[in-house]
Parts: C-alpha cells; structure tokens; sequence
C-alpha cells in the first residue's frame, strides 16, 4: 500500500495505545457530557520522547450561551496540566475558548456544533497523570476530567504502531484521503462500522507485513477479528486504516480494540507469521437515543410513567436482555420524534431535560423527578406564572403554578421543610407531549 497524504479535517479525540500505553478515564459519571478529553501518545523527533497531544472537545449543548443582537455567544476556559508520579506537574497550558452561532437551535446542539483545541506535550520516558478543568465562564460551572499515560520510548523499536483513531468515514478526493474522526470512544452508534486510523514506524528497511485487528472483551476473550490485510510499509512513518465492520452485533459494554503487525518469520517457512508489534485502545458500546447517552436505562424507563402507558413499559421491561431493552426503548422514542429525518429526537431531549431539572430543583423525600412538583414540572414544563403564599390561620406555605387555558395545580408544604405535595390529591391523565 503507497504511503498515504492523509489531512485531518476534523481534530478528533483519540483514546488510544501504542504497544503497552494505557489510558483510562476518571471523569464523574455525572459530567459525562461537558467535554470530552483525551490523550495520545504519538512518536516524537526528539530522542528518548514522544509527542503526547491532548484534545479536548466542548459540545455547543453543554455551554450556556448569551444572547447578544442576533448573536448567540458562549466562552470557556481550559486548563491542562500534566503531572509526574511524585505528584509534581511537569508542564501545563492554557486554552481560552468559545462559540459563536447564529441560532437558538444551533447554541443547543441542533446541528452538533463544537469547539475543539489541541494541545502538544513532549514528554521522556514515564507515566504521566494529565488532568483537564474545563469552566464554562458564562453558567459559572467546573468540570475536570484526568487520564493516567504510560509513555514508552519509540526508538528502541525498529517496528512501532502510534495509538488508533476511530474514524467513522475515509473517502479518497484527488491525491489525499479526507478522514472523518469519530470525537468519542463510543462506537454504538456507528451500527455500520468504522475505520481504524493509525500510524507505523519503521527504522529499517522497506518491507511488507500483515496487520490483523481483533475486538476483545474484559476477559481479554475475542469476540470478532477480522482478516490479515497486507500493508507495504516504507521507511519511516506510515499512515495506515484498516475496516472494522458488524459492529452492530457487539453487545453493550467495555471492550479492547487491538491491532496486530506481523511480519514473516523466515525464508523456511515463508507462511509462518510472528507478531512484531501492537496497538490496542478501549472501546465501548453504548447505544443513544437523540444524540444522548442514557447513564442508567433501568431507571430511564422506570421514568417513562410520565410519557408512556403502562402496556408500553412492561414490553420494554420484558426484552430478554439488555440489549433488546434498549431497542425497545428506541423505538418507543423514534415514534415520538418531532424530527424524524435528522440524528436530534427533540421529545427524547425535551423530556430528558426536565426530568434532570426536576431533579436539581425539587428534590424532598424522593428523587426530584418522583415528587409531585416533579411530576409536573415533567409533564407540563414550566408554569407561565408561579406564586407562594402562607395559608390562612394554619401556618402552611402553599404554591400555585399556572399553565394555559387556566389549568392550576396548587401545592402545600405541611411539614416546613420544603416538601410541597398537592393540596388536593388528583390524577394526572394527561401525559408528556412535545413543546416546541
């Protein structure tokens, strides 16, 4: 295969090894969606380093944007800092960011806008911890995320292989490949497979070898493979992909992406193939719905009571397993979905959106969404008008929300700690519909 003149035309987060790098994620569950970090170890021109570059990619729908004329605007700011095993920071950089779009939609993810930077540390020898804090200056939020890096020293290798990068389309325009990475280590969603964007160095002559990728699981089991595939390898640095396809059929979880170089062994046995170098990443499955990954899908469609009807939960809960569970759960919302020729389920989103907001704002004896605020809030949204007064000679505070069409719901607080119930005891028929 000739050397490729490869461009990237989008910068892509890598989650990656070359031979025995490791990388593994510490960010809270909680702040899964604020950014994405990631950090690559790649063969440097300087002896005895190698060249570590960090990515970092902020969604527009994780930032508060201010409106300003017909503007719509967002800032933030990242810091990255690398630090040695005695706990001492060994280099940092700055990063000031931001976003300017033209529409509401845009500013909340509409066309899956987001600001990127790429950061290059030269690192010797080592294991590195590399922590990112990102601050969205306008909501006045933190968010951190680290990964620990184990860096080995190219140069004591005559065949190496650079990290892998997931790349969801390769297409050939004029004498360059143009590569669409894949900004996340989730490949769920890419039911039609993906590419595997990687680099080999070679210090010796040109020769030509066998590369064979494997998907395994936490036991290290494999799980598929695909066939060898033949590259023709120059002097130096060689840009390479291979195809991984059907991954589709991967069950939900945590798995190690693995690729193998292997070289003949010798002129006896000219068949005979020994293993000369590898690369391995982790990849996981996680399937979305609307561009947004469900945390914990038990309790996303026990949330559903708002939404669905008890015949459509049961036959979701009945799936055979996780994985059917989840189609399930698709196709419920695919049915609700206001726009269904784009990726964006805005009914998913929407719904989703107030159950977390129910969440942070009325939280009592139960979880926010569980209350009878939350239930309504989830329903209905937010009341045009709202208003808390204290009772007549009985010493309750009361709130009344009010909604279109002079629809009321009047909540008491009857014990004095903020656990406001319906005044009076009814059933919501209604049930969640899309508000544009």
């Amino acid at each position: 295969m000739d050397k490729l003149k490869v461009k990237l035309l989008i910068i892509a987060l890598l989650f990656t090894t070359a031979n025995d790098i490791i990388a593994r994620d510490n960010l809270k569950q909680k702040d899964v969606r604020a950014f994405f970090f990631d950090a690559v170890v790649f063969d440097s021109e300087e002896p005895g380093k190698a060249r570590v570059d960090v990515y970092t990619i902020v969604p527009a729908k994780s930032l508060r944007f201010v409106k300003s004329g017909n503007i719509y605007g967002a800032r933030y700011d990242m810091n990255i800092a690398v630090f040695n095993d005695d706990g001492s920071i060994v280099d940092s950089k700055h990063i000031k960011g931001g976003m300017k779009l033209d529409s509401y939609d845009k500013s909340q993810g509409g066309n899956a806008e987001f600001d990127y930077s790429q950061t290059i540390f030269e690192l010797p020898v080592g294991t590195y911890k590399i922590k990112c804090e990102m601050s969205d200056l306008s909501a006045g939020k933190d968010y951190s995320r680290s990964r620990t890096i184990s860096v080995l020293d190219f140069d004591v290798y005559d065949l190496s292989m650079s990290g892998i990068l997931i790349v969801s389309s390769i297409e050939k325009k004029n004498d360059r490949y143009v590569i669409t990475p894949h900004p996340n280590d989730n490949i769920g969603d890419l039911e039609s497979g993906f590419f595997a964007f990687f680099e080999v160095y070679n210090r010796m002559q040109a020769e030509n070898i066998e590369i064979k990728y494997q998907i395994l699981n936490t036991d290290d089991m494999i799980i598929q493979e695909g066939e060898s595939k033949p590259f023709n390898l120059e002097k130096g640095v060689n840009r390479e992909f291979v195809r991984i396809e059907n991954t589709n059929k991967l069950k939900m979880g945590a798995y190690t992406l693995q690729l193998t170089a292997y070289r003949r062994s010798d002129t006896l046995n000219p068949d005979s193939l020994i293993a000369a170098a590898v690369a391995r990443r982790s990849i996981k499955v996680i399937r979305t719905v609307g561009l947004m990954v469900m945390n914990d899908l038990e309790k996303a469609i026990k949330q559903l009571r708002y939404v669905a009807y008890s015949d459509d939960i049961d036959f979701i809960e009945e799936a055979a397993d996780i994985d059917e569970k989840q189609s399930r759960f698709e196709s419920f919302w695919k049915k609700l979905d206001p726009s269904p020729g784009t990726e964006k389920n805005e009914a998913f989103e929407q719904f989703y959106s107030r159950i977390e907001y129910a969440n942070n704002s009325f939280k009592a004896y139960t979880e926010g969404w569980m209350t009878d605020k939350g239930m309504v809030f989830v329903i209905f949204g937010k009341p045009l008008q709202s208003e808390r007064y204290s009772g007549y000679g009985d010493g309750r505070t009361y709130e009344k929300w009010i909604y279109q069409q002079n629809r009321e719901f009047i909540f008491v607080d009857n014990t004095g700690f903020g656990d406001f119930r319906l005044a009076r005891p009814m059933t919501v028929t209604e049930k969640y519909k899309y508000q544009p």
